[in-house]
């Protein structure tokens, strides 16, 4: 009934890499048939379920030759083309593909059409999308699925005839034998600043330093650690560098990548977890932050500002970082307590199955 399709399944490439995978597995529990196109170069087999049907493909033409292969079997009928990404030329080939056998195509954009999001990288985006994608996407998409409030604002701004609904969180909670129990004071004591991220652009490491920096909170023991490039020389793309040669200075750490045990034993030792991104379609370390009870503090433009107001950290728009920096050279261990302890009680996200359970009810009214 649905098809996927994902721009990478890699464990570099954070939370689509698991939630896409978790939300196929989902509708086939619930007994809707799907299967997940990636590029060959960008998935790892080994990160999918067992019950989960991937087709790689190598360039456009093989794109072509496996969407129609799959489209013209007599195993499955396809009606949904469910598509993860937006500046890739498949998505033409998927709009032609669509009109000619009349399947419904829902779109997340994942965060890449807010305005922020525009604004970063190429100068080109902003006329592309209002001279060029905005009038193929009105004419080819039956419905948008955003990933946060923010987000649906913008679409409905920019299209404001189509039908828009917001993804809801989907989480599978660590094991009891996965997560270290780290006491309250001990979080605190480390004085550790956490950010796990893809070495993008979007994803706004430069100004995590920056902030940093600034505040001085470093004079007071605070450090900045940061994981997720393959290469450490990947930073130099990201990082300005003047800053790059001081950073050892200012207690700034740089690392490659982790696995999921290190992972989860570093943020459990953490005192903050942080995400600058543009463009958060999903955060799947952010979520995992608060499974583990370490506070976050993230731009407040994802699903995961609800929590925020639920005092389980701080948000912060465009130009607020620098607050958040400063706030915690007066912050001591009663009200770090209380974030981390609003994090036990109110940390409850939908599983997989409820969230395809809400995404299924959607599609009726579609």
């Amino acid at each position: 009934m649905i098809i996927i399709f994902s721009e990478g399944l890699l464990k570099e490439i954070g939370g689509p890499s698991i939630s896409i995978p978790k939300f196929s597995s989902s509708l086939r529990r619930k007994g809707v048939n799907s299967i997940i196109f990636c590029p060959k170069k960008k998935l790892d087999i080994n990160l999918l379920p067992q019950d989960v049907k991937a087709v790689p493909y190598s360039g456009y033409i093989d794109f072509i030759k496996e969407l129609s292969r799959i489209l013209n079997s007599n195993e499955f009928i396809f009606d949904i083309f469910h598509i993860n990404f937006i500046w890739k030329f498949e998505l033409l080939i998927l709009f032609f593909t669509a009109f000619l056998y009349k399947v419904k195509i829902i779109l997340n954009p994942r965060g890449m059409l807010t305005k922020e999001a525009i604004s970063s990288g190429s100068v080109l985006k902003k006329p592309l999308l209002n001279y060029f994608m905005k009038p193929l996407l009105n004419r080819n998409i039956t419905c948008f699925q955003a990933s946060s409030k923010n987000e649906c604002d913008e679409l409905e701004r920019i299209f404001p005839k189509k039908r828009i609904f917001i993804n809801t969180l989907g989480f599978e909670r660590f094991k009891e034998n996965e997560v270290q129990n780290v006491s309250h004071s001990k979080k605190f004591s480390s004085k550790t600043l956490l950010v796990i991220s893809r070495i993008d652009s979007h994803k706004n490491i430069q100004e995590v330093i920056s902030s940093f920096i600034r505040s001085e909170i470093y004079r007071q023991g605070w450090s900045l650690k940061i994981f997720g490039a393959e290469s450490l020389t990947d930073y130099e793309e990201i990082i300005d560098k003047e800053n790059l040669e001081n950073l050892s200075s200012f207690k700034i750490e740089l690392y490659e990548f982790i696995s999921r045990s290190e992972k989860v034993r570093l943020i459990s030792n953490s005192s903050f977890f942080i995400s600058a991104s543009k463009s958060e379609s999903y955060g799947l370390s952010i979520a995992e932050s608060l499974d583990l009870g370490t506070p976050i503090i993230i731009r407040n433009n994802t699903l995961w500002e609800e929590y925020i107001t639920r005092g389980c950290g701080y948000s912060f728009d465009s130009e607020g970082l620098d607050q958040i920096m400063l706030k915690l050279k007066t912050l001591d261990l009663s009200e770090y307590s209380s974030l981390v302890e609003n994090i036990q009680s109110k940390f409850k996200p939908e599983t997989w199955d409820n969230h395809t359970e809400i995404f299924l009810k959607e599609l009726k009214t579609v």
